[in-house]
């Protein structure tokens, strides 16, 4: 290894250290606590984050590919331009369109019934 090598690895690996370590990882990659669901809609292109207990939640998957990422609180989501999703709760309707959804009657066009 030529010393210019070497000096730039020491000062690659001081500033990693010196910076906590960890800052080539976004957080939400390691911290559990970051479980705030950030989506972004097919159909609008809409940037919508999910908290636990919504609706759709469970059914959210993120998509690392088409930009969706995980926070890890809804002001750090806010700040990132995406907004919260409006459904908190299960209605009759919600509840059967979700149901025709998966079944295909509805067209369900989400990649993975993503909300």
């Amino acid at each position: 290894m030529s010393q210019f090598t070497g000096v730039v690895v020491l000062a690659s690996a001081a500033a990693f250290i010196g910076a906590g370590g960890y800052t080539l990882l976004p957080r939400a990659t390691y911290d559990s606590a970051c479980t705030i669901k950030g989506n972004i809609s097919l159909n609008s292109g809409e940037r919508i984050y999910h908290v636990p207990g919504q609706e759709y939640y469970a059914a959210t998957k993120i998509r690392y590919e088409h930009g969706e990422r995980w926070f890890c609180s809804e002001e750090e989501a806010r700040r990132a331009g995406w907004r919260k999703a409006h459904r908190n709760h299960h209605s009759a309707f919600s509840r059967s369109t979700a149901i025709s959804t998966r079944s295909g009657v509805a067209g369900a066009s989400r990649r993975g019934h993503s909300r």
